[in-house]
């Protein structure tokens, strides 16, 4: 269910989930509740605005330029009548589900260009940029050295407070360049980020290379390979 105001479109959401456990699982911990009640409220506003742009480029093959942009706001709030620093958990997906509120505010720039002969020209993303900064409150527990929120699930989101960048440039027809990195706020650090290339050789035959950091972990990853697709 969803409501649209002009061009602003406001999806709500309300589950309630309720969790029952057998005596024995109650017997072995003391002060747990043979009942958990879990519920959240929670709602995502976002619109698009759209912009026209003639602007060529021969090298990059751009054949004139569409900007779209995609803001959007998410409010999310969850409580339970059993805290989940009480519960032993079995099910991280059940015990382990988050409380408190988290939101979340993001922009995506995306621009389209047309590509292609000139008697034959398909639409195509040039250019890809998400922005999005998480906040939670001071109370949530903070389980992950990676924080994330799952819009799709926020029930099952790390909480923390960040800024991601992600970005995806189709240079040309052939050639795509990714980047991104993560700023956690509460360590003052950027924890995460990610360069990544990849070269079509042929409509079957494509070469990649990714580099990534996972500083939390203190990992360094370096992957280079080739896919080649059989028909």
């Amino acid at each position: 269910v969803y409501l649209t105001f002009l061009d602003i479109i406001v999806v709500p959401f309300t589950p309630v989930l309720v969790i029952g456990y057998e005596e024995d699982f109650g017997r072995s911990s003391s002060n747990l509740a043979a009942w958990r009640c879990w519920g959240w409220s929670g709602v995502r506003v976002n619109t698009a605005f759209y912009q026209n742009d003639g602007w060529r480029n021969v090298i990059l093959a751009v054949n004139g330029l569409q900007h779209v942009i995609n803001p959007t706001v998410e409010l999310f709030f969850a409580d339970t009548t059993v805290a989940r620093q009480n519960m032993p958990i079995f099910d991280q997906d059940i015990e382990g589900i988050s409380e408190g509120w988290t939101f979340k505010i993001g922009v995506q720039n995306l621009f389209k260009t047309k590509r292609g002969e000139p008697s034959y020209q398909v639409a195509s993303d040039f250019l890809r940029l998400d922005m999005n900064l998480v906040l939670t409150d001071d109370d949530s527990n903070l389980n992950s050295p990676l924080p994330y929120f799952f819009g799709y699930r926020p029930e099952f989101s790390l909480k923390g407070n960040y800024a991601e960048v992600d970005l995806a440039w189709q240079t040309t027809e052939s050639i795509v360049t990714t980047a991104s990195f993560f700023y956690d706020f509460d360590n003052e650090m950027v924890q995460r980020w990610h360069l990544g290339f990849r070269y079509e050789h042929t409509p079957r035959l494509t070469s990649f290379m990714h580099v990534n950091r996972l500083r939390p972990f203190g990992l360094l990853e370096f992957r280079y390979g080739m896919n080649y697709r059989m028909e």
